[in-house]
Protein backbone atom coordinates (compact mmCIF):
# COMPACT_ATOMS: atom_id res chain seq x y z
CA UNK A 1 0.00 0.00 0.00
CA UNK A 2 1.72 3.05 -1.34
CA UNK A 3 0.59 6.58 0.19
CA UNK A 4 0.97 8.58 -3.09
CA UNK A 5 -2.36 10.12 -1.50
CA UNK A 6 -1.28 13.74 -1.69
CA UNK A 7 -2.74 14.16 -6.20
CA UNK A 8 -2.30 17.06 -7.56
CA UNK A 9 -1.46 20.96 -6.76
CA UNK A 10 -4.43 23.10 -5.12
CA UNK A 11 -6.33 26.48 -7.01
CA UNK A 12 -7.29 29.35 -5.78
CA UNK A 13 -10.66 28.69 -5.55
CA UNK A 14 -13.30 31.85 -5.30
CA UNK A 15 -15.99 32.37 -2.56
CA UNK A 16 -19.16 30.99 -5.09
CA UNK A 17 -21.86 33.03 -3.08
CA UNK A 18 -20.23 35.37 -5.79
CA UNK A 19 -20.50 39.16 -4.50
CA UNK A 20 -22.52 40.49 -1.78
CA UNK A 21 -25.90 42.05 -1.80
CA UNK A 22 -26.39 45.90 -0.91
CA UNK A 23 -28.49 46.07 2.75
CA UNK A 24 -30.91 47.95 0.33
CA UNK A 25 -31.83 45.01 -1.75
CA UNK A 26 -35.32 43.62 -0.86
CA UNK A 27 -34.56 39.80 0.02
CA UNK A 28 -37.60 37.85 -0.70
CA UNK A 29 -38.84 34.23 0.65
CA UNK A 30 -37.51 32.95 -3.11
CA UNK A 31 -33.82 34.16 -2.20
CA UNK A 32 -33.94 32.02 1.02
CA UNK A 33 -35.84 29.28 -0.32
CA UNK A 34 -32.58 28.98 -2.74
CA UNK A 35 -29.83 30.15 0.03
CA UNK A 36 -31.19 27.27 1.81
CA UNK A 37 -31.53 24.87 -0.66
CA UNK A 38 -27.44 25.66 -1.29
CA UNK A 39 -27.14 24.95 2.13
CA UNK A 40 -28.53 21.62 2.39
CA UNK A 41 -26.71 20.54 -0.72
CA UNK A 42 -23.03 21.67 -0.06
CA UNK A 43 -23.72 19.61 3.31
CA UNK A 44 -24.87 17.02 1.52
CA UNK A 45 -22.43 16.60 -0.88
CA UNK A 46 -19.32 17.91 0.91
CA UNK A 47 -20.09 16.25 4.10
CA UNK A 48 -17.26 16.86 7.30
CA UNK A 49 -14.07 14.30 6.87
CA UNK A 50 -13.61 12.43 10.03
CA UNK A 51 -14.59 14.83 12.17
CA UNK A 52 -15.11 13.11 15.22
CA UNK A 53 -12.21 11.68 17.41
CA UNK A 54 -11.79 8.29 18.93
CA UNK A 55 -11.25 6.72 21.84
CA UNK A 56 -8.51 4.32 22.39
CA UNK A 57 -10.01 0.97 20.95
CA UNK A 58 -11.10 2.76 17.70
CA UNK A 59 -7.61 3.79 17.80
CA UNK A 60 -6.50 0.05 18.38
CA UNK A 61 -8.72 -1.34 15.86
CA UNK A 62 -8.34 1.03 12.70
CA UNK A 63 -4.64 0.98 13.71
CA UNK A 64 -4.63 -2.90 13.05
CA UNK A 65 -6.44 -2.61 9.72
CA UNK A 66 -4.13 0.00 8.32
CA UNK A 67 -1.53 -2.96 9.25
CA UNK A 68 -3.56 -5.80 7.86
CA UNK A 69 -3.29 -3.98 4.22
CA UNK A 70 0.32 -3.11 5.11
CA UNK A 71 2.52 -5.13 2.41
CA UNK A 72 6.05 -6.53 3.79
CA UNK A 73 7.96 -4.48 1.94
CA UNK A 74 6.72 -1.63 2.70
CA UNK A 75 6.34 -2.04 6.32
CA UNK A 76 10.49 -3.30 6.20
CA UNK A 77 11.27 0.30 4.65
CA UNK A 78 9.60 1.80 7.46
CA UNK A 79 11.29 -0.08 9.45
CA UNK A 80 14.51 0.35 8.37
CA UNK A 81 14.54 3.59 7.83
CA UNK A 82 13.51 4.65 10.92
CA UNK A 83 16.66 2.25 12.30
CA UNK A 84 19.06 4.34 9.86
CA UNK A 85 17.96 7.58 10.75
CA UNK A 86 18.09 6.75 14.68
CA UNK A 87 21.95 5.13 14.00
CA UNK A 88 23.82 7.27 11.48
CA UNK A 89 21.44 10.39 11.47
CA UNK A 90 21.23 10.80 7.95
CA UNK A 91 19.85 9.09 4.50
CA UNK A 92 22.11 7.96 1.22
CA UNK A 93 20.08 8.33 -1.85
CA UNK A 94 19.54 4.40 -2.13
CA UNK A 95 17.84 4.85 1.05
CA UNK A 96 15.97 7.96 0.15
CA UNK A 97 14.94 5.89 -3.13
CA UNK A 98 13.26 3.41 -0.65
CA UNK A 99 11.52 6.55 1.05
CA UNK A 100 9.79 7.52 -2.92
CA UNK A 101 9.03 3.72 -3.54
CA UNK A 102 7.02 3.66 -0.35
CA UNK A 103 5.29 7.12 -1.45
CA UNK A 104 4.76 6.35 -4.63
CA UNK A 105 5.06 3.19 -5.62
CA UNK A 106 1.16 2.90 -6.92
CA UNK A 107 1.91 5.65 -9.59
CA UNK A 108 5.62 3.57 -11.03
CA UNK A 109 6.10 6.64 -13.24
CA UNK A 110 6.37 9.45 -11.22
CA UNK A 111 8.29 7.02 -8.78
CA UNK A 112 10.55 6.56 -11.21
CA UNK A 113 10.98 10.20 -12.36
CA UNK A 114 11.17 11.02 -8.78
CA UNK A 115 14.07 9.01 -8.02
CA UNK A 116 16.01 9.68 -10.87
CA UNK A 117 15.61 13.61 -9.84
CA UNK A 118 16.94 13.00 -6.55
CA UNK A 119 19.68 10.31 -7.78
CA UNK A 120 21.00 13.30 -10.33
CA UNK A 121 22.60 14.73 -6.77
CA UNK A 122 25.47 14.18 -5.29
CA UNK A 123 25.69 11.32 -2.50
CA UNK A 124 26.83 14.01 -0.01
CA UNK A 125 24.38 16.54 -0.66
CA UNK A 126 21.81 14.15 0.01
CA UNK A 127 23.41 12.74 3.49
CA UNK A 128 23.73 16.63 4.12
CA UNK A 129 20.59 17.59 3.47
CA UNK A 130 19.21 14.73 5.38
CA UNK A 131 21.40 15.06 8.36
CA UNK A 132 20.65 19.09 8.45
CA UNK A 133 16.27 18.32 8.50
CA UNK A 134 16.71 16.44 11.85
CA UNK A 135 18.09 19.34 13.30
CA UNK A 136 15.63 21.85 13.98
CA UNK A 137 12.13 21.19 16.08
CA UNK A 138 10.18 23.27 13.52
CA UNK A 139 8.01 21.16 11.01
CA UNK A 140 8.41 23.63 8.52
CA UNK A 141 11.50 24.41 7.97
CA UNK A 142 12.17 20.70 8.35
CA UNK A 143 10.20 20.37 5.22
CA UNK A 144 11.23 23.12 3.59
CA UNK A 145 14.83 21.24 4.22
CA UNK A 146 13.95 18.22 2.61
CA UNK A 147 12.71 19.43 -0.20
CA UNK A 148 15.93 20.95 -1.25
CA UNK A 149 16.38 17.84 -2.38
CA UNK A 150 14.90 17.06 -6.17
CA UNK A 151 11.80 14.77 -6.20
CA UNK A 152 11.42 15.25 -2.55
CA UNK A 153 8.01 16.62 -2.23
CA UNK A 154 6.47 18.40 1.21
CA UNK A 155 4.31 14.99 1.84
CA UNK A 156 7.50 12.62 1.15
CA UNK A 157 9.47 14.80 3.60
CA UNK A 158 7.02 14.02 6.02
CA UNK A 159 7.39 10.17 5.61
CA UNK A 160 10.72 10.34 5.97
CA UNK A 161 10.33 12.45 9.82
CA UNK A 162 7.49 9.96 10.52
CA UNK A 163 9.59 7.20 10.23
CA UNK A 164 12.21 9.05 11.82
CA UNK A 165 10.34 9.55 15.26
CA UNK A 166 6.99 8.10 14.67
CA UNK A 167 5.92 9.34 18.64
CA UNK A 168 6.13 12.77 17.27
CA UNK A 169 5.80 12.82 13.32
CA UNK A 170 3.61 11.47 10.93
CA UNK A 171 2.79 11.06 7.25
CA UNK A 172 0.89 14.30 5.95
CA UNK A 173 -1.20 14.29 2.17
CA UNK A 174 -4.33 15.37 1.03
CA UNK A 175 -6.73 12.60 2.79
CA UNK A 176 -5.24 13.69 6.28
CA UNK A 177 -5.83 17.78 5.31
CA UNK A 178 -9.53 16.31 4.43
CA UNK A 179 -10.03 13.70 7.50
CA UNK A 180 -8.41 16.02 9.91
CA UNK A 181 -8.78 19.39 8.83
CA UNK A 182 -12.28 19.23 6.75
CA UNK A 183 -10.62 20.82 3.72
CA UNK A 184 -10.80 18.45 0.21
CA UNK A 185 -7.43 19.46 -1.07
CA UNK A 186 -3.82 18.94 -2.05
CA UNK A 187 -1.36 18.69 1.39
CA UNK A 188 0.90 22.28 1.89
CA UNK A 189 3.97 22.30 3.99
CA UNK A 190 1.82 25.13 6.18
CA UNK A 191 -0.74 22.20 6.82
CA UNK A 192 2.18 20.45 9.11
CA UNK A 193 1.77 21.83 12.10
CA UNK A 194 -2.06 21.72 12.02
CA UNK A 195 -2.18 18.21 11.13
CA UNK A 196 0.66 17.31 13.86
CA UNK A 197 -1.33 19.47 16.46
CA UNK A 198 -4.63 17.26 15.77
CA UNK A 199 -3.26 13.97 16.10
CA UNK A 200 -2.13 15.28 19.55
CA UNK A 201 -5.29 16.35 20.62
CA UNK A 202 -7.00 13.49 19.01
CA UNK A 203 -4.68 10.98 21.12
CA UNK A 204 -6.23 8.66 23.95
CA UNK A 205 -2.53 9.14 25.67
CA UNK A 206 -0.99 5.80 24.65
CA UNK A 207 -0.02 5.98 21.47
CA UNK A 208 2.27 7.78 19.30
CA UNK A 209 1.22 10.25 16.10
CA UNK A 210 2.61 7.34 13.67
CA UNK A 211 -0.27 4.95 15.09
CA UNK A 212 -2.91 7.96 15.42
CA UNK A 213 -2.25 8.51 11.88
CA UNK A 214 -2.78 5.02 10.31
CA UNK A 215 -6.01 4.82 12.37
CA UNK A 216 -7.56 8.16 10.80
CA UNK A 217 -6.06 7.02 7.30
CA UNK A 218 -7.40 3.64 7.50
CA UNK A 219 -11.04 5.41 8.48
CA UNK A 220 -11.14 7.74 5.84
CA UNK A 221 -10.26 5.05 3.54
CA UNK A 222 -13.47 3.29 4.90
CA UNK A 223 -15.83 5.96 5.02
CA UNK A 224 -14.90 7.26 1.25
CA UNK A 225 -14.92 3.83 -0.49
CA UNK A 226 -10.79 3.68 -0.92
CA UNK A 227 -8.78 0.45 -1.41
Amino acid sequence: MGRDRDGAGDGDGTDDAGARASPDDPVTLADLAIETTNIALREFYCPPSSQTGMDAEEIRTYSERYNDYYSDEHQEIEEEVGATLDEDGYLTRDEMADVLTWKLDNQPGRRDRYIGMMRSTPEGFVRRVTEAALLPKNPTIQLQTLSSIPGVGDATGTVVLAFYQPATYAVGDRYMVDALLGEDRGFRRSDYSDLLEELRERNPGEFDLRTIEKAYYRRYQEQHGIV
